[in-house]
């Protein structure tokens, strides 16, 4: 399978993921009790997280250290974003930059602090936003 193929399977796996995810939260409406402050938002779009590094008390994100994944995001709140992704990551600080393929992408220093796995072998991960970066 070729790359344009392969990236047409993921998107369109990704797609039935977020559409499963969104079925099971309908279902679930008004069954259990949500803990968020601030109500959520449907946000669908490809995104991109980083890994986030720290030298010498200074915050950067070190493009020679720098490990990038495509991820879907699934919606978004004052505070925080749920997203998928095909590929495990482990809890703590990333960069997610929304609007990847736009002029005015935004970055956003995110903090995973949950990760459950879900339909077609993706990882649902909710994030906690810290703050706006620059690039």
């Amino acid at each position: 399978m070729n790359s344009s193929n392969q990236h047409y399977r993921l998107d369109t796996d990704a797609t039935e993921a977020l559409d499963m995810l969104d079925r099971w939260d309908a279902k679930m409406q008004g069954h259990l009790t949500q803990k968020r402050v601030f109500d959520r938002q449907r946000f669908r779009s490809k995104a991109i997280i980083r890994t986030y590094e720290t030298t010498n008390d200074e915050e950067t994100n070190t493009d020679n250290k720098t490990t990038s994944i495509m991820v879907w995001s699934r919606n978004i709140s004052q505070e925080g974003i749920s997203f998928i992704a095909a590929e495990v990551l482990e809890l703590g600080i990333y960069l997610i930059g929304l609007n990847p393929d736009k002029p005015n992408e935004l970055w956003i220093k995110l903090e995973i602090v949950r990760s459950r796995k879900v339909h077609n072998n993706f990882w649902e991960y909710g994030g906690k936003m810290l703050e706006r970066m620059t690039k």
